[in-house]
């Protein structure tokens, strides 16, 4: 970030992370069905992280008309990124969270439709608080990484997706553009990144989502 030193970046394309979590959101909660309501909670990473930021606002793409037509309540009132940013992205500072909204915001068992989860390390902190102090329908939490706790607890019905990012992808890509650039060839790409300095060529990377029904993929992939 904040570089001039930089020609390309390969990697996963974090903005586009962060709308998979809310499609899945979405679907989870039947929201394109006119009839479509329900409570959800928002946690984002790390604030010192930059892909926290761009994941969070993916997220926000498809969550936010919802939220403005009150299809989508966060009965919490903590929806903005400085409000639900996770320090170190620590899973015990997301449990201490929850375990706050649900006593000042969950009396008299308030269901809550979703969680908003960045990765399955949150998730674990999220699943634990909800297990102390929640006895309504479990809600759908969605996850990134696919650690093997996260799919454990996909297979469980204790967490609705996750994101695999295979590492072979990139790896991948940036030999291919070593490869191109040694040999003196274009490398022309469809995207860019800002860098907070300069528009940065970006070869992305498109993950996938998991969910408890292509489990076996998953495996069979890893």
């Amino acid at each position: 970030m904040d570089s001039p030193h930089v020609s390309y970046f390969v990697g996963f394309d974090a903005v586009e992370i962060g709308r998979m979590q809310a499609r899945s959101i979405e679907r989870a909660l039947r929201l394109k069905d006119p009839a479509g309501s329900d409570n959800i909670e928002i946690f984002a990473g790390d604030p010192e992280d930059s892909n926290s930021r761009l994941f969070y606002a993916g997220a926000m793409e498809i969550l936010s008309p919802y939220l403005g037509a009150g299809r989508l309540r966060v009965p919490s009132g903590e929806a903005i990124f400085n409000q639900t940013a996770t320090e170190d992205w620590n899973p015990e500072n997301a449990k201490a969270r929850m375990e706050r909204i649900l006593q000042n915001d969950y009396a008299n068992n308030r269901p809550i439709g979703a969680v908003l989860s960045p990765n399955d390390n949150l998730a674990g902190g999220i699943r634990e608080a909800l297990d102390l102090h929640y006895q309504g329908k479990w809600p759908f939490i969605t996850g990134l990484d696919a650690d093997p706790e996260g799919i454990r607890a996909i297979a469980d019905g204790r967490q609705g997706m996750t994101i695999d990012k295979p590492p072979a992808l990139p790896v991948n890509e940036c030999l291919r553009l070593i490869q191109d650039i040694a040999t003196g060839q274009a490398v022309p790409s469809a995207s860019k990144v800002n860098n907070g300095m300069q528009d940065v060529p970006a070869f992305l990377c498109k993950p996938a989502v998991i969910y408890k029904n292509n489990l076996g993929s998953v495996h069979t992939a890893q």
